[in-house]
């Protein structure tokens, strides 16, 4: 975000909100545990810390441009989440949202 938008999102949810590109996979856990392994580009998540690792606690807000829903990866264990999403194999599950209409050719 800039300019403005940057200001407004901060008065909205305060003022260490972030805004970033970003993809996350989330796998149901069972006991109303969800589980969920992501990436962004963007260093804002690391809140300015040059530390290897930062935990956030708080909440996130999902803006999403695509959600596809499959079984394919069941047992394949976190690390094959973590790698990061393989498309041709998600397409082949469930089309959940395309808000913007950019991924819809996918599941033809």
């Amino acid at each position: 975000m800039i300019g403005n938008d940057n200001v407004m999102m901060r008065a909205m949810y305060g003022q260490h909100a972030k805004h970033v590109p970003c993809w996350m996979i989330a796998q149901d856990q069972g006991e109303g545990v969800t589980l969920f392994v992501g990436a962004s580009r963007s260093l804002d998540l690391r809140f300015g810390s040059a530390r290897t690792h930062v935990l956030m606690l708080g909440e996130m807000i999902a803006r999403p441009h695509l959600v596809l829903a499959s079984d394919a990866f069941r047992g394949a264990g976190i690390a094959s989440l973590a790698r990061g999403p393989d498309v041709a194999e998600w397409v082949k599950g469930d089309l959940l949202a395309d808000p913007l209409g950019r991924f819809s050719e996918l599941k033809r």
